[in-house]
């Protein structure tokens, strides 16, 4: 039995120390610039086309993040993969970008990692993203012929 003075005193003794890489997690202040919906779309799609072919997901980041031609893309791929080994899930490891990668993505990446269907939800984001840039690209261009005709009038 413990006396008055031993209770809720613990003794702690390290087993072992080992130095932490501080670029093991990503940091989630960066700001990263904001990527393209049809950049997205790309990433959607052709993950799900490797998923779907029975490519390992860690194998697939790799050969999207080697791919990579944008910086932001291929930083997040980074922290991403290495998240994964770390044993996160999918989502969780998308969600440290929330800068990069749109909330819509991320939700859409966990219910399809709880109900074992990503690459057919992939496959269903990239069309999403696929359609909003062609809107957003619309837009644009309905907007810039006005633009220009009121700049010239004044």
């Amino acid at each position: 039995m413990l006396n008055s003075e031993q209770k809720g005193v613990y003794s702690i003794c390290p087993v072992s120390v080992l130095e932490e890489n501080i670029k093991s997690v990503p940091n989630r202040r960066r700001r990263y610039r904001k990527v393209s919906r049809k950049e997205l779309s790309l990433f959607c799609r052709q993950l799900s086309v490797m998923i779907n072919s029975g490519v390992p997901l860690l194998s697939s980041l790799a050969v999207l993040r080697d791919q990579a031609e944008n910086s932001t893309l291929k930083d997040a791929f980074c922290g991403i993969h290495r998240m994964l080994e770390n044993g996160n899930s999918f989502s969780q490891a998308l969600s440290y970008y929330p800068n990069v990668f749109p909330g819509i993505l991320i939700s859409m990446v966990s219910a399809g990692e709880t109900g074992v269907v990503l690459e057919e939800l992939l496959e269903r984001i990239a069309a999403f993203f696929e359609w909003e840039h062609r809107v957003r690209e619309k837009i644009k261009a309905s907007i810039t012929y006005p633009a220009i005709v009121l700049c010239v009038a004044v």
